[in-house]
This record gives C-alpha cells, structure tokens and sequence, in this order.
C-alpha cells in the first residue's frame, strides 16, 4: 500500500512540513511531521496526529504529538524517490505503485507512521 504524504514547504528554505490525511476506526486524522534537510540529511520532529471528535456531544479537537527527533542520511534523490538509509521514499502515489507494480519489496505489516518508533 502507498501512502500519500503531502509536502508543505514553509518560506525559509530546507524547511516544511509533511501531511497525511487518513480514516482509521476511530474516524478521519490529519498526521504530521516537521522537516529540515541539508546537504545528505533530512531531519524529522514528530508526529502530531489532529482530530476531531465528539465529546458529550460538542465537536472537539484534539491534537496528540510527539517530540521525536530523528536524523537519517540521503543517499540518493532522483524525481520518483529519496533514498534514506537503507529505505525509499517515493515522492508520487504513482511513483510508489509504479515501484510495487515492479516488484519492490512491500513494507512488512502496517506502518501506521512514516518514523517507526515515534509516538
């Protein structure tokens, strides 16, 4: 499975965030991570995961986050993918199926976020 990570560059340059939106059984969540990269890194902080739920029958928002730091070296960028330490990245959906389709190994088990360990 491919998931999609929406990339939110801020305006100073080498920094961003990084956005997915999903449903799980608890209902739909908003994931995210802040970015710096640099020349052969990329450093992650999070994630933060929103949501909005019903709490005696007030919609409320509720934000859960994480202060992980965790730096991994780029080896390789090209327009489908980054490769980090011995993972890859696709930068498209059709990248990532595209690759699958090919016969790139598939994660092993659900990887409900882009930094395991992280929560």
């Amino acid at each position: 499975m491919c998931d999609v990570w929406r990339n939110r560059p801020e305006r100073a340059a080498g920094h961003g965030r990084l956005e997915h939106r999903g449903r799980d059984e608890r209902g739909r969540f908003v994931r995210t991570y802040a970015y710096d990269v640099g020349p052969g890194y990329l450093t992650l902080q999070g994630p933060a995961e929103f949501r909005r739920i019903d709490l005696d029958g007030q919609r409320t928002d509720v934000v859960r986050a994480s202060s992980c730091l965790v730096t991994r070296g780029v080896t390789r960028v090209d327009a489908a993918a980054i490769d980090l330490g011995g993972e890859r990245w696709y930068l498209s959906r059709s990248a990532c199926d595209a690759a699958r389709l090919a016969g790139a190994p598939a994660p092993a088990g659900a990887v409900p976020l882009l930094v395991p360990g992280c929560e």
